[in-house]
């Protein structure tokens, strides 16, 4: 099976510092939620320098859980339906 999630490996302490207090009221708030149930999974978007991936591996060490990320170009189809079985393939690899 060819998985589209792949790993990220953290390499470096993330300082708390570095985010915006709205930020890090909201990772402690996804994280409680995580402490009491199973099965959340977290989207994030927006540009590419908005900072979504270290709040998410901010989120992750919280939590104790992986943080993964999604080639999109092998999501994204031209074909209509494609890139929604894709991305439901994506999920779905995401809660094993």
């Amino acid at each position: 099976m060819n998985t589209l999630l792949k790993p990220r490996v953290l390499t470096q302490v993330i300082d708390e510092k570095r985010f915006a207090p709205d930020i890090l009221r909201l990772v402690k708030s996804i994280a409680s939620q995580f402490q009491h149930k199973t099965g959340h999974i977290v989207l994030f978007t927006g540009e590419s320098s908005s900072d979504n991936t270290l709040t998410a591996e901010l989120l992750a060490t919280r939590v104790g859980h992986p943080v993964y990320s999604i080639d999109l170009a092998a999501v994204v189809s031209k074909y209509v339906g494609e890139t929604q079985k894709e991305l439901s393939h994506a999920f779905e690899e995401a809660e094993l």
